[in-house]
């Protein structure tokens, strides 16, 4: 004690805390013997059991192989005693065994014998099988064996088949090689099987079959199966043994090594004549036993090993726990320091993460596709953009080679371009490509290879970006179509185009500039104009109002001026220009537009003077249509007064009544001439601005019920219904109340002559959504086609129809409308479709409709 103490004391341990020390020693060593013991069964019953197994399941094996013989056996016994039984002739049944035989390459019988009258000691028996005497067994022998077993069975047991083994008489041995250098030995006895039988001439006799054991359990079967040495057949009863089939290992190898054990053996449940075998076996499964048996003690070894090694690592761990103990409080200080480090390292991570979270927001929020790929061209990184641009998810890229989704004609040519940025032979670059996306279709893109970097693996990386310029492409394209159609437009328009200075130097012209002023080419205007002000216009002075207004107003429309062409001489042109700033309001440039309209000034000049002379003879003609109308009023007044008083008999009865009635014709046709006279005197009054109107405000419904009531007369006398269509609350009418009846009476009048019998006229009155007045005459007649409607709008215009009644009127009613309706400031409108009808309206304008 006082040594372990000391021992304890220098080493730093006191008595207690050394006695503390061992009790987890103890623990282990305990904990692990009991573990191990506890194993050492389990396993010891797994071994046992699965030998149990193995064993019997090669029982079953050995059984099962010798009851199918056995069961062919019986077969072709029961054969044997079925074809005697019926009197079939020996030789046909030695034949049908010969069948047999070749059929299955063996006969289980060496020898089949019929004794007559089951006389076994008297007579030698008839030969069945084989037919000639050349055999391996020796009948004599054979017999005599037999008779000797025969006796020994009791009476009651030989009326069914008898097995009797024969020991002596047949006995054969040979050898078998299976393998090189492994021989199969085989020794094996026979047994006689007899079976009492009655033919069927009624004799009685005996059927004697010898049966060698070695069909029941042949070399071949021990020859498939490694896992056997040795199988006999042993009589239970004599211990005889009948059949030996064992595995020599080495020529020559003793047969006494393979020796049986009692567990070795076992009674086989075989039937009828065999139940007397015992079965006997030899395994070469030693190494598989030997190891299984083995194991529970290489537990209980390896256990104990273990436990030892477990109870020295606790002692060295507890040693170890003291050096560290004191190491720890050390190390606690340490710590401290480390944590506050960690701390400090946390929070720089924390900063770091979010850096890098807003760095790949920042990244993942541009617009173009940042990558990178490996020295292959395989994706390692991309951002967001991917998928807008392309529609493949990032994620799922990664690892796909960016050139096998460019277009294929550049795939080839842009992995070489790679490959020489690689190597260093290529500085960064960018190429225009198109980029297959999701949905098959390809977006022209630009690929920009910007850097080479290196990660922390020493791994090259090629980092770069893609730009989605497919819209930029077709804004291209579109600017090329658009500078085109530019182009055409100004080179072919009709019209001049130019750009100068404030002070007159030109900066550009087309085509039809040059050709306006006369230069064979843009270019040569350019080079001959100096300043365009005094050059290519007639009036300097002229040109500086109309840039004074440019500075003003900022544009010029259509100012018509005088210019010079390169020839000097001149012509009228009308220009259109306006004054181009930048953002900050200074002055670039002029830009106008110029047209040659000398010929459209000529053709005004021409046109005034047709005009003028129009309007003279125009007038010339209403002048002399007033005075010729104020001629023939005097005489008509008179033909019409003395036609009256001859009509109206004032100085008494005529005697002759035909002069009355050219009196009343003569009265009639002056009246018609005179309304005439008065119409044309109408018409002139208007054109000749003499007709002045006498404005009031008018009742719309009593301006037509008046107007119908005159026309009601003639209306009833062609069975013509007249329709008042008037709304209630109608404004007044501001006109001239005896034009707008004027008006009225021709519209109806005309309705009515052009209406056939028991048609029907309406008269309604309007005002429409902007205020106007219309007033509207429709009628069922036969309608106008637009010719007939052009001719009937003319002065002295008729409509030929089968309708009218007469010919009265000179085909001024509508003429005298349209006048009037253009003095009161309206229009007139007519609506017709031949054999429909015809609907003529007049529209006063919304100042003239008033509230009563």
């Amino acid at each position: 004690m006082a040594i372990s103490a000391k021992a304890s004391s220098s080493k730093g341990l006191t008595p207690a805390a050394a006695v503390r020390g061992r009790g987890p020693i103890m623990m282990v060593a305990i904990n692990g013997i009991i573990l191990t013991i506890a194993t050492y069964l389990l396993i010891n019953m797994f071994v046992v059991q699965t030998l149990e197994n193995d064993r019997n399941l090669l029982q079953q094996e050995v059984t099962q192989t010798i009851d199918n013989r056995v069961t062919e056996v019986e077969a072709d016994f029961n054969l044997l005693t079925m074809l005697l039984s019926v009197g079939v002739d020996q030789s046909r049944i030695a034949a049908e065994l010969s069948a047999r035989a070749l059929s299955r390459d063996a006969l289980p019988f060496s020898l089949v014998l019929w004794f007559p009258n089951t006389n076994l000691y008297q007579h030698e028996g008839e030969r069945i099988y084989p037919q000639s005497s050349t055999h391996e067994i020796n009948v004599g022998d054979v017999l005599t064996e037999i008779r000797t077993g025969y006796a020994a069975i009791p009476a009651s047991e030989r009326e069914r088949i008898v097995a009797i083994p024969l020991i002596a008489s047949v006995a054969p041995q040979q050898d078998h090689v299976n393998t090189p250098g492994k021989i199969l030995r085989q020794s094996y006895k026979a047994v006689a099987l007899l079976h009492p039988l009655n033919k069927p001439d009624g004799t009685t006799g005996m059927l004697l079959s010898i049966l060698p054991m070695r069909y029941l359990m042949d070399a071949g079967w021990l020859s498939q199966r490694d896992y056997v040495d040795r199988v006999r057949l042993v009589h239970n009863l004599s211990r005889d043994v009948l059949l030996d089939t064992y595995r020599i290992r080495m020529i020559g190898e003793p047969e006494q090594q393979i020796k049986f054990r009692p567990e070795d053996s076992f009674q086989a449940d075989l039937r009828g004549w065999a139940s007397f075998l015992l079965v006997q076996f030899i395994t070469n499964d030693s190494r598989k036993s030997t190891l299984l048996e083995a194991m529970p003690y290489a537990i209980i070894f390896f256990g104990l090993l273990i436990t030892g090694f477990g109870a020295l690592y606790v002692r060295n761990n507890q040693r170890q726990s003291l050096k560290l103990a004191s190491m720890n409080r050390t190390l606690a200080l340490k710590n401290m320091e480390l944590n506050s480090q960690v701390s400090e390292r946390e929070r720089l991570n924390h900063a770091l993460r979010k850096n890098e979270r807003e760095n790949r927001a920042i990244i993942d929020a541009v617009s173009d596709i940042i990558f990178e790929v490996d020295m292959s061209g395989n994706f390692l990184f991309l951002n967001d953009s991917w998928h807008k641009i392309t529609g493949f998810d990032a994620a799922t890229s990664l690892g796909h080679n960016l050139f096998d989704l460019l277009l294929e004609r550049d795939q080839a040519s842009q992995k070489t371009e790679f490959e020489y940025l690689v190597k260093g032979v290529k500085a960064a670059y960018r190429f225009i490509t198109r980029l297959k996306t999701a949905a098959g279709a390809y977006r022209t893109v630009e690929v920009a290879f910007s850097m080479l970097r290196m990660d922390e693996s020493k791994n090259l990386r090629v980092v770069g970006t893609i730009t989605d310029v497919e819209e930029r492409r077709r804004a291209e394209a579109a600017l090329l179509e658009a500078e085109r159609q530019y182009r055409t437009i100004w080179e072919n328009v009709a019209s001049g185009i130019y750009q100068a200075t404030l002070e007159g130097q030109m900066l550009t012209a087309n085509p039809a500039l040059a050709r306006i002023f006369g230069y064979d080419s843009p270019d040569a205007m350019l080079s001959d104009v100096n300043n365009m002000h005094r050059q290519l216009y007639g009036s300097l002075k002229d040109r500086q109002t109309m840039i004074r207004d440019l500075m003003l107003t900022g544009q010029v429309r259509n100012a018509e001026v005088e210019g010079v062409r390169r020839d000097k001489s001149r012509f009228w042109l009308i220009e259109t220009a306006r004054v181009v700033k930048d953002e900050d309001g200074n002055i670039l440039y002029l830009e106008g537009s110029i047209d040659d309209i000398t010929q459209r000034k000529e053709a005004e000049a021409k046109l005034r003077e047709a005009m003028l002379q129009s309007d003279l003879a125009n007038r010339s003609k209403t002048e002399f249509l007033a005075n010729m109308s104020h001629e023939l009023r005097t005489p008509l007044n008179a033909i019409i007064g003395f036609s009256e008083i001859i009509r109206d008999e004032v100085f008494g009865k005529l005697q002759q009544r035909q002069y009355w009635e050219y009196a009343k014709d003569i009265h009639d046709s002056g009246k018609s001439l005179l309304a005439i006279i008065n119409t044309i005197l109408d018409v002139s009054k208007i054109e000749t601005g003499e007709r002045q109107l006498n404005e009031q405000l008018v009742d719309i419904r009593q301006l037509v019920i008046g107007v119908v009531d005159l026309v009601t007369p003639k209306a009833e006398q062609n069975q013509q219904p007249i329709a008042i269509n008037i709304p209630d609350g109608l404004p007044g009418l501001v006109c001239e109340e005896l034009a707008a009846k004027q008006i009225l009476v021709n519209l109806m009048s005309n309705a009515i002559k052009f209406t056939p019998a028991g048609g029907r006229i309406t008269i309604s009155a309007e005002v429409g959504s902007t205020g106007e007045m219309r007033l509207s005459v429709t009628d069922t007649g036969m309608g106008l086609d637009e010719e007939e409607m052009n001719r009937v709008m003319a002065p002295f215009g008729h409509a030929e129809s089968h309708f009218t009644r007469d010919s009265s009127g000179a085909g001024l009613g509508l003429t005298l409308v349209n006048s009037l309706m253009r003095l009161h400031g309206g229009r007139f409108e007519m609506f017709s479709q031949k054999g429909v009808g015809t609907t003529a309206a007049v529209v006063f304008p919304a100042s003239r409709a008033r509230k009563n």
